[in-house]
């Protein structure tokens, strides 16, 4: 998130192997707690295709910041 206001909570983040980002790769998403206003998430993955793949972030807001979702 870029301009919040001492954001709280978690980011949702989700990969996706076509560019619609409608599917959503198996055991590739999760949340990661907002920490000095910065969340990560990661897992090990290992693609079993060749290709672009794509990564949404959602975060769902708090008293101080509006949620939000990136684009594809």
């Amino acid at each position: 998130m870029v301009g919040g206001y001492n954001p709280s909570g978690s980011v949702t983040f989700t990969l996706y192997s076509d560019n619609a980002c409608t599917v959503p790769v198996p055991g590739m998403s999760g949340s990661g707690a907002i920490a000095a206003g910065v969340a990560s998430w990661s897992a090990s993955w290992t693609p079993t295709a060749t290709g672009t793949y794509y990564w949404v972030a959602s975060y769902g807001g708090d008293a101080n910041n509006n949620g939000f979702t990136t684009s594809c």
